[in-house]
């Protein structure tokens, strides 16, 4: 709900007329966690052949603390992230629409690689926590 309230309020902040594709897509690293979630679970679901609407603790937050091994860590690293998202978000919103554009193509990227990181061994909880 806080993910639409956010997408709604930053629509209705902008003037009529003068909504486009290159606002929308400097405005999409808000809204980087949660999409990054959803991808990755939507990813790791479809690739295990377990369904992807179902409930499981195969999410970020779960394969982050595998990782990294205390809750402590994976809130501050959630927390250091969304904080650089936002500050991309501002920053793309000061650029000309071609770079706004290449620095889409760059965070999708990235957001690409995350997944694959997020996939290794390293990261992913045992099947027993993944059932849970």
């Amino acid at each position: 709900m806080s993910l639409g309230l956010l997408v709604a309020c930053t629509i209705m902040a902008v003037p009529d007329g003068t909504l486009d594709w290159t606002l929308l897509l400097a405005s999409a690293p808000l809204a980087g966690l949660p999409v990054l979630d959803t991808a990755l679970v939507v990813v790791s679901r479809y690739r295990r052949g377990a369904p992807i609407l179902s409930g499981g603790r195969d999410h970020l937050t779960h394969r982050l603390l595998t990782g990294l091994g205390s809750e402590r860590r994976v809130a501050l690293t959630l927390a250091v992230s969304q904080v650089a998202l936002c500050g991309l978000a501002l920053g793309l919103h000061e650029l000309d629409s071609e770079a706004v554009i290449a620095a889409a193509a760059v965070y999708l990227a990235l957001g690409a690689a995350v997944i694959a990181l997020l996939e290794t061994s390293a990261f992913v909880p045992s099947r027993a926590e993944r059932s849970a």
